[in-house]
């Protein structure tokens, strides 16, 4: 059975979507909210109507800014679900695999350093961190969910960093990954951008120049979470400053299912504008492996990277009941088109053979989760 549900044609999303509901019309075994209906179109994608209109307006599209669903064995946009299309190049080390995947996907993305020790190295060739380009976004808002395994242990990459590395003070790791920035963070100083990075022993969070307690915004602490290689969903999400200098930014992080930290009051940009073409956000890192292993020694292996301008979303999850302290198991839904009493998204099972049991729910602009039904 397909997983990741992102066929490379109309015919094989729509031999998908019969396999799974029985073709168009009501979805079986399916019991809605009241207030929700859920309708199988027929052709991969679902349609929630919602009496109540409590979805209100997706600003800017309804599909996210970019979709990658590697789990295909695509390292590419998706064709049909990524809103932004543009034909990527990888590092060498990096690409497609079949050797470490999600269960019922079919490949992972391998996301590996093309150099090793102290060094600088995108994982693309060429323009580097300014190829996953943002389009302007008057909303403020921004959201990314990554799903990636660590195929190494911290002890593991800590040896390898020491053993091709002649400074001592190179040892701890250093990989700045999945920030929001502005073309000219790289290169202009006090320029905005999220420095989020594996650094020392901690995957760490903030908005440059904000609030003193910058390191309590943790998702993990790297001794705990690479004690062991594992499979994570990661999201982070925030709003941007109003105005030059506005100290009303936030940012959440959230580690399967459970909220980590939430920074909240916050400057996102350094005292600058964020409205400046200049200081926008106008692009996103994927990694840049500053200190790190040899190429092969400590790899990440990708399955969903979603990265939108919006906090509008869709899920399925194992749980009734929506806890920020409580873990889950969950896969991103792709939002298709979006109203505030009707909208329509591409079904992904992901990891879960079978919906039984299983939960959907959406997510509106201000984060509020609304329960649409559960599958028998």
């Amino acid at each position: 059975m397909l997983t990741s549900d992102s066929p490379a044609n109309i015919l094989a999303s729509r031999n998908l979507a019969m396999a799974l509901s029985q073709g168009g019309g009501a979805v079986s075994g399916f019991a809605a909210q009241p207030g929700f209906t859920l309708t199988d179109n027929g052709d991969g994608t679902f349609t929630i109507n919602d009496a109540q209109s409590r979805f209100g307006i997706k600003p800017n599209a309804a599909k996210p800014v970019w979709f990658f669903d590697f789990g295909s064995g695509s390292d590419q946009p998706h064709p049909a679900l990524s809103r932004n299309q543009k034909a990527l190049v990888w590092n060498a080390s990096s690409g497609p695999s079949t050797e470490i995947k999600r269960p019922n996907a079919t490949h992972a993305m391998v996301m590996d350093a093309g150099i090793g020790g102290k060094g600088t190295d995108p994982l693309f060739a060429g323009d580097g961190d300014k190829t996953l380009t943002l389009p302007p976004n008057a909303g403020r808002k921004y959201f990314r969910y990554l799903d990636t395994y660590n195929d190494f242990t911290i002890a593991d990459l800590n040896a390898r960093i020491e053993a091709i590395t002649s400074d001592p003070t190179f040892y701890a790791p250093n990989l700045k990954a999945n920030r929001w920035q502005s073309e000219s963070a790289q290169s202009v100083a006090g320029a905005p951008y999220t420095p989020n990075y594996y650094q020392a022993n901690s995957y760490r969070f903030q908005f440059l120049g904000d609030a003193a307690g910058e390191y309590d915004s943790e998702m993990y602490k790297l001794s705990t979470a690479w004690a062991a290689k594992h499979w994570e969903v990661q999201e982070e999400y925030h709003e941007i400053s109003s105005a030059a200098g506005a100290t009303d930014a936030s940012m959440y992080g959230v580690l399967d299912g459970v909220e980590k930290f939430s920074r909240l009051n916050q400057d996102s940009h350094n005292g600058l504008d964020p409205s400046d073409p200049a200081y926008r956000w106008n692009h996103y890192k994927v990694m840049n492996f500053e200190v790190w292993a040899d190429p092969g020694y400590a790899r990440w292996f990708t399955n969903v990277l979603y990265i939108d301008d919006s906090w509008c979303r869709v899920y399925i999850t194992d749980k009734p009941a929506w806890n920020p302290g409580e873990q889950k198991a969950m896969e991103i839904q792709v939002p298709t088109a979006w109203i505030a009493d009707d909208l329509t998204f591409f079904k992904r099972n992901g990891q879960f053979s079978s919906l039984s049991g299983k939960h959907l729910w959406v997510a509106d602009n201000d984060d509020n989760k609304i329960l649409i039904g559960s599958w028998d």
